[in-house]
């Protein structure tokens, strides 16, 4: 492995692998307050070198996907404050600036731009975190993350997939770690028992793991965002299946759809189980567009997502099943979700009075009662925390026709 630029008076802190698929090495000198950096391939190529940066503070490097890199050391011609340079894929200055902290670590988000964090002063404790833009402009600063703690020994950064920003450090009689959020604003801070953090790690569950003088886990509910990402439609005569990307913490998904030419939107209750809906009886040739959102329910209260990307469709060429002057001969209505446990949803196509029966499969009658359909918009919720798991037919009835849906019931 070629680390140009160093001599045998440099010792490695940290190295870390960067979005294009390279290795970045932190290094400080053995005596002085000199650091250096330095990228290779992960075959062990040497892409460049920055030795002898003078600072009083241990530093540290990031990259981007772009191949660019961000470095962090104590600054030379500001007192108290900390130097963020640019470098270009080959290891050149693109820019340099001083900010107010006395920042030790600096991580990149998955938007491609810097967070450094440190102190608030050199010499002080706390934790200070500042992220600016691809240009060097302070997007926001957050000088006290750590609320009364004042941590001391910072001992590893890291940022997750939404871009908030964590520090793991100690107040000398116990573990510490902070976090906040992509926005700027503070999230939590909590300190355990262990003495010191020496590292830590984002487990899959999305809580924190934390390692030191002990071994401490730290819960926290997982982000409800909105199911964003690139949806497939298939359609297939007057269906249409409409699917969306996982979110982690989605109590159930709310689908939303309508003609182009309407007013009104209809809307669909998902299981948070479930990533994709199929939506019934459209209109031949017409297009509709739709729309999901992430419904959470981390304090009691739903709290709702703006609604992904608008999708536009057309509904495949088809057979329209009544003319204008035809008479219906079937109900139409939907069930969701389907299977439940507690309740479900009856929508219909049409306002009017209806008497619903569930019978279990050999026929015995478990529940019946009618119904009011006063807006063909709006779901009629139903209780079934009476029936035990099971299959059952529930059958629909407007005084003319009965139309009939198999209900999945769950624990």
């Amino acid at each position: 492995m070629d680390i140009s630029g160093f001599s045998r008076y440099w010792c490695s802190l940290n190295f870390k692998f960067t979005p294009d698929n390279n290795i970045l090495i932190i290094c400080r000198g053995i005596t002085g307050n000199i650091n250096g950096y330095s990228k290779i391939s992960k075959s062990g190529n040497h892409k460049w070198s920055l030795a002898g940066v003078n600072s009083l503070t241990v530093g540290d490097a990031a990259g981007d996907a772009f191949g660019n890199t961000y470095v962090v050391s104590a600054s030379t011609t500001v007192a108290n404050s900390t130097a963020l340079r640019k470098l270009n894929p080959a290891g050149g200055q693109i820019w340099l600036s001083n900010y107010p902290l006395t920042a030790f670590r600096v991580e990149v988000g998955s938007d491609n731009s810097p967070v450094a964090c440190g102190f608030p002063n050199t010499g002080s404790g706390g934790s200070s975190f500042l992220k600016t833009d691809s240009s060097g402009a302070i997007l926001w600063a957050n000088p006290n993350a750590d609320s009364t703690y004042n941590f001391l020994l910072h001992a590893q950064m890291m940022m997750d997939s939404y871009n908030n920003a964590y520090l793991a450090a100690g107040v000398l009689t116990g573990m510490a770690v902070c976090k906040v959020n992509s926005n700027g604003s503070s999230a939590w801070s909590i300190v355990t028992a262990g003495s010191n953090s020496s590292a830590f790690a984002l487990g899959s569950d999305y809580n924190v793991y934390v390692v030191g003088g002990a071994t401490a886990r730290i819960n926290q509910p997982a982000p409800c965002v909105s199911p964003g990402g690139n949806s497939t439609i298939n359609i297939t005569s007057t269906n249409a299946v409409l699917q969306w990307n996982f979110v982690p913490g989605a109590d159930q998904y709310e689908v939303w759809y309508k003609k182009t030419t309407a007013i009104n939107w209809r809307k669909r209750f998902v299981n948070s189980t479930n990533k994709k809906v199929t939506i019934n009886n459209l209109t031949c040739n017409t297009a509709y567009i739709w729309q999901v959102r992430t419904v959470c329910d981390t304090t009691g209260v739903d709290v709702t997502s703006p609604f992904s990307a608008l999708t536009t469709f057309v509904t495949g060429a088809c057979t329209p099943r009544f003319s204008e002057n035809e008479t219906r001969n079937e109900n139409n209505f939907d069930v969701y979700p389907n299977p439940a446990n507690k309740e479900v949803y009856l929508t219909f196509e049409e306002k009017g009075e209806y008497n619903i029966s569930i019978f279990d499969l050999s026929g015995k009658l478990m529940k019946a009662f009618t119904l009011n359909a006063t807006d063909p918009e709006t779901p009629n919720q139903i209780n079934i925390s009476m029936l035990a798991p099971a299959i059952y037919i529930l059958k629909v009835n407007d005084g003319s026709t009965t139309t009939s849906r198999k209900l999945v019931v769950i624990d």
